[in-house]
């Protein structure tokens, strides 16, 4: 059991997600259901994405599920046990429904890379938007750095700073580097400039590749 919890801790925490929902699905009065969903989640956790992309077909044959919807698109997206098809992805992301924000954050990313369709950041940022109503982080990063270049939506540096903040407060790391980026190299008081300190140094702790520079930058231009 302590091999299993401390396996457990290891995982990204998407996939934490993944596990409370399983959780949920065991719950649930169909045990057919259940076991499936656990068989295709524990496939698509061992990495053998082959057999998750058979089960997670197998599956939704029998009901559509958000979580398995979405799980199938990223196998699509990602060419993970089958090829690249970027139009079945975004068909699975849409079935996952318009309140499943990690889909919704995927057609946005979709949509901002011009995966499957000419890049389109007015339509990502729709879909990052609908995400955020839901309290995705990644969604909100996102959409702050269009807000911050204009991209999509008309530029709005204060759009720009509540998004990013509410993802670097959740903990997104690349938000709180661009955020202490912003504060630092445009601060007009001493305050905002230190709070932009403290947010590169928390990036430059959890491994953010550029924030150390980005600090010894600093530190030089201010002497």
């Amino acid at each position: 059991m302590a091999g299993y919890i401390k396996r457990i801790a290891s995982w990204p925490q998407g996939f934490l997600r993944v596990l409370v929902l399983l959780c949920i699905a065991f719950s649930l009065p169909n045990p057919g259901y259940a076991q499936g969903a656990a068989s295709a989640l524990q496939a698509y956790a061992n990495a053998d994405y082959m057999l998750s992309f058979r089960l997670l077909n197998v599956e939704l044959q029998r009901r559509q599920d958000p979580l398995l919807f979405y799980l199938l698109g990223t196998q699509y997206l990602r060419g993970l046990g089958t090829q690249t098809n970027y139009t079945f992805a975004e068909q699975a992301f849409q079935s996952a429904g318009s309140s499943y924000a990690p889909a919704l954050l995927s057609l946005g990313l979709m949509r901002e890379q011009g995966l499957g369709n000419p890049p389109n950041p007015a339509e990502a940022a729709q879909y990052y938007a609908a995400a955020v109503r839901f309290g995705n982080p990644a969604a909100a990063y996102r959409l702050g750095l269009l807000y911050r270049d204009g991209n999509g939506v008309a530029k709005d540096d204060a759009e720009a700073e509540k998004w990013l903040r509410f993802a670097a407060d959740q903990g997104i790391v690349d938000a709180q580097y661009e955020l202490g980026r912003l504060y630092s190299l445009n601060a007009t008081d001493q305050a905002t400039y230190q709070n932009g300190l403290v947010l590169l140094q928390r990036a430059q702790q959890a491994g953010h590749p550029v924030a150390a520079l980005m600090l010894e930058n600093l530190a030089r231009y201010r002497r």
